[in-house]
């Protein structure tokens, strides 16, 4: 039986040129081990480790997080990106929109909580570009149903997309975002 082999960054890319890289996690690495971050990938290939390594076999710990998503980038994965601190705490704290009212519990999330989130759209993603396929317009549907169906998963999806978005990608303007949810701007 073969052992698990590390995840060096020529791996990784043939991973996400292969669309089995589904989704990558820029880690904050613990400062006590002298700090940076490293890249956590979820992946298809259960011969290789999940955590990017350098050539030699060690973890891979970049400076900065932004020196992480600029290789993960480099190595073609175009997908989503989520960038997590360990000093995040999970905790609900309230919180002001810009007009001064009260917003409820306005949630920071660590690592855990933003995993959880990122599966939840990532599975409405999923369900999304499933849906239009149970009511085919195949002569026994009505195109009216089915157009409706295919309608509505496109919302999902584009709703999905706006939730991964807004979870990991911070050069997304945020009223770009609420354009988005806006259903009179269309549908994005």
């Amino acid at each position: 039986m073969n052992a698990i082999q590390p995840l060096t960054i020529e791996n990784f890319a043939s991973l996400a040129r292969s669309g089995s890289a589904t989704r990558v996690y820029i880690r904050e690495y613990t400062p006590t081990d002298g700090g940076g971050w490293f890249v956590d990938v979820d992946h298809l290939d259960s011969r290789q480790t999940t955590k990017l390594h350098t050539e030699r076999g060690s973890l891979r710990v970049f400076r900065t997080a932004d020196a992480a998503i600029k290789a993960v980038k480099e190595a073609g994965f175009s997908r989503s990106i989520v960038q997590s601190s360990a000093a995040v705490p999970d905790v609900a704290e309230p919180s002001t929109n810009e007009a001064g009212d009260a917003m409820g519990g306005l949630v920071r999330m660590d690592a855990r909580r933003q995993r959880v989130a990122v599966d939840a759209a990532t599975e409405l993603e999923v369900l999304a570009r499933l849906l239009p396929r149970l009511v085919p317009d195949d002569g026994e549907n009505s195109h009216e149903s089915h157009y409706a169906v295919r309608g509505v998963a496109g919302r999902v999806l584009r709703l999905a997309s706006v939730l991964l978005s807004s979870l990991s990608d911070e050069s997304e303007a945020t009223v770009h975002l609420e354009d988005v949810l806006n259903i009179d701007c269309g549908q994005g």
